[in-house]
């Protein structure tokens, strides 16, 4: 059954997605990242991005194929950028916390659990990424096949930052988030690697990828934090929390999107073995390295 000694607390809750401050912190940094990242682009990523490709000019003049990877670098530049300062975020909210360990411990203490200062900023931050983001990807990042898989993380992202946030479920969110980061971090260090040529390296940054996508989303992800969600938290609490399922059903989403993208992992994986270079399979052809 539903509990009903929360009554009044989902009464209050449900007066306001935010509060007025957090609201106008993600307003502004929804505004401010896109036009950071639009600064540091032409001042900074295209700069390193030409360093690293300066081998595979001539004379110094990118060809049209090259400069559209000097424009693929600069997108992975940026993540890295991004997803590594989020992580550090992430690390700061989870550090020290009994429930980064114990699953049982994301729901001791519900509803009343104190979201602190480093959790709002993890929350405020990401969900201004992914609010950006969205308006980003639609309208100018290099177009890739799972452009609508893409999207639909995205949205679901969003969904759940604020949902979890709304209803104080912020403790398993914030987990969530770092599980996630840590691996986009890799994952964009490979595809720098890839597309300068550094192909040792490249291959080695890209088999720790594999392997932490594996290890963090299809096992520790479904195996820990979703089964917590589906089990121990009514074990915890002696009852279903409001909207249960409505949280379960966002974490099994992102689950489902994992799997899809693990594939084409996996075929980027056979590729490199069989051919000595794998390269991203979701971009279009007219953009090939």
């Amino acid at each position: 059954m539903e509990g009903t000694g929360s009554a009044s607390w989902l009464a209050s809750a449900s007066l306001e997605l935010f509060p007025v401050q957090e609201a106008s912190a993600v307003f502004g940094m929804t505004i401010l990242i896109p036009l950071l990242r639009f600064l540091l682009e032409p001042c900074l990523f295209m700069p390193v991005a030409r360093l690293l490709l300066g081998k595979q000019s001539q004379g110094g003049i990118m060809s049209p194929r090259l400069a559209a990877t000097a424009k693929k670098m600069c997108e992975s530049q940026w993540k890295l950028l991004y997803y590594s300062v989020s992580t550090a975020l992430g690390v700061w909210a989870t550090y020290n916390q009994p429930w980064l360990f114990d699953t049982k411990q994301l729901w001791v203490g519900w509803p009343d659990q104190v979201l602190t200062t480093p959790m709002r900023v993890l929350y405020t931050t990401e969900l201004a990424y992914y609010l950006s983001t969205i308006f980003l990807l639609a309208l100018c990042e290099v177009p890739r096949k799972d452009y609508p898989v893409m999207m639909l993380h995205h949205f679901s992202t969003v969904a759940l930052i604020i949902f979890t946030y709304k209803y104080n479920y912020a403790r398993a969110a914030c987990v969530v988030m770092l599980l996630h980061d840590i691996n986009d971090v890799i994952m964009e260090i490979a595809k720098i690697l890839n597309y300068s040529s550094y192909e040792v390296a490249s291959q080695f940054v890209f088999s720790c990828f594999l392997l932490s996508w594996l290890v963090l989303r299809i096992c520790i992800f479904p195996a820990y934090i979703i089964y917590s969600c589906f089990f121990e938290v009514q074990d915890a609490l002696g009852f279903r929390p409001p909207f249960h399922m409505l949280l379960n059903s966002l974490m099994a989403l992102l689950y489902v999107i994992h799997i899809y993208w693990f594939a084409l992992i996996l075929k980027i994986a056979y590729m490199c073995v069989a051919t000595g270079r794998g390269k991203d399979v979701r971009e279009e052809d007219s953009h090939e390295d």
